[in-house]
C-alpha cells in the first residue's frame, strides 16, 4: 500500500511535483534600523548602498524545521539501546519585512586613517552584529521558486567586506581635519511571522536498522508507505542534516516536506514524510497538531545570503 498526501500534484507515474508558480514571491519593505547605531534609510542607502527598490523579491512562505534533540532515558533502558526524542514544529514563516542592523565596531582617529584603501575582507563573530541570535537563515533569495526551504544554522563568524564607495571616501577627505571616523558593520535580518506549524515528536537511535526510526501513533508501517521514487521531484524541500538545538543525535534523520496550496496558492497544509539512515524508502508522519496563524514575530539574521559590509563614516 502506498500513502497519498492530499493537495500535492501528482504526476500519472506517483511522483509528486510543483509548478513554479505554486510558490508565489513577494517584496518586502525596509524596517527601520535597529542595532547600536540608527542610520536613516538615506544614509543607509549612502553609506552602504542598502536600497530598498533594488531588495529582490523572496518567497512567500519559508518553510524550516525547529527541532530539538533530547536523550530518552527511560526508551533507552527498557531496550539497551541509546534513543532520542525529536520534538519540535516544521514552520512555515511568512516574510514582512527587511531588517538592517548597524552596530558600531571602532572609532578611529582620523590622524591613522588611511583614506586610500584597498577592499578586503574581514571575520566577524555573528554574536558581534546579531546580538544572542542562535541561529541563522539560509535562503535562496534568487529567482528560483525552490528558494521556499530555509536552512538553519550555527554560525559563528561570517566574511564582511568593507565598503569602497567613492562618495564614502569623499566624505571622509572633505573632513580630514575635522571630527573623527567610525567603522560601522551592517546586516541583514528578516523579520517573519508564523502562519503554520506542524508540531513533530519522534523517537531516533544512531544504529541505521530498520526499527530505528519511530513514532506514536495508530497506523501501520503499510499504511504510511512512501516509495523513494515518489519524491524524486521534490527533493528541493528534503531536510538533511537538520540543526536542532539540545545535546542529542539527530544525524540519521531526513524530514521531508511537501506543502499544500488552494487554489489561490495560500498555503493550506504541511505534509510531513520522514525516513532514517540505512532506509530506501519513506514513511508519512500524519500526526500532530496544526497550529495557523499564531501570530509569532521574530526576526531571524541572514549572513549567508545577505552578507555583512563594514565601512568608515566621519563625524564632526
Amino acid at each position: 500500500m502506498v500513502y497519498t498526501f492530499q493537495g500535492v500534484k501528482n504526476a500519472a507515474s506517483g511522483a509528486y511535483y510543483y509548478d513554479e508558480h505554486d510558490f508565489q514571491r513577494v517584496k518586502v519593505p525596509l524596517a527601520d534600523c535597529q542595532g547600536d547605531y540608527i542610520l536613516s534609510k538615506d544614509e543607509l542607502k549612502r553609506y552602504f548602498g542598502l536600497d530598498a527598490e533594488r531588495l529582490g523579491p523572496i518567497p512567500e512562505y519559508l518553510i524550516a524545521p525547529r527541532l530539538n534533540s533530547t536523550r530518552n532515558g527511560s526508551r533507552s533502558n527498557t531496550t539497551g539501546r541509546s534513543w532520542w526524542d525529536i520534538t519540535g514544529e516544521v514552520v512555515a514563516y511568512k516574510p514582512i519585512a527587511w531588517v538592517p542592523i548597524v552596530r558600531e565596531r571602532s572609532t578611529i582617529p582620523l590622524s591613522h586613517f588611511e583614506v586610500e584603501f584597498e577592499k578586503k575582507s574581514t571575520t566577524i563573530q555573528t554574536s558581534e552584529l546579531y546580538g544572542k541570535a542562535e541561529t541563522t537563515f539560509t535562503m535562496s533569495v534568487g529567482v528560483s521558486y525552490k528558494g521556499v526551504k530555509v536552512e538553519l544554522s550555527t554560525t559563528t563568524h561570517v566574511e564582511a567586506h568593507y565598503s569602497t564607495s567613492a562618495e564614502v571616501k569623499e566624505e571622509i577627505t572633505r573632513k580630514d581635519k575635522v571630527g573623527f571616523v567610525k567603522e560601522l558593520i551592517m546586516g541583514l535580518g528578516l523579520r517573519v511571522q508564523r502562519v503554520f506549524e506542524r508540531n513533530v515528536a519522534l523517537y531516533l537511535d544512531d544504529k541505521a536498522r530498520g526499527d530505528s526510526l519511530t513514532w506514536r501513533g495508530p497506523e501501520s508501517w503499510n499504511d504510511v508507505h512512501i516509495p523513494a521514487s515518489a519524491l524524486r521531484d521534490v527533493d528541493f524541500l528534503q531536510f538533511h542534516p537538520i540543526h536542532m538545538t539540545g545535546t542529542g543525535h539527530s544525524s540519521s534523520l531526513w524530514l521531508q516536506v511537501l506543502p499544500s496550496f488552494d487554489s489561490l496558492q495560500r498555503l493550506t497544509d504541511l505534509n510531513i514524510a520522514v525516513s532514517c539512515a540505512g532506509w530506501t524508502d519513506w514513511y508519512a508522519y500524519i500526526g500532530g497538531t496544526k497550529t495557523v496563524n499564531s501570530g509569532r514575530t521574530e526576526t531571524l539574521p541572514v549572513p549567508n545570503n545577505k552578507k555583512p559590509q563594514v565601512t568608515f563614516i566621519a563625524v564632526t
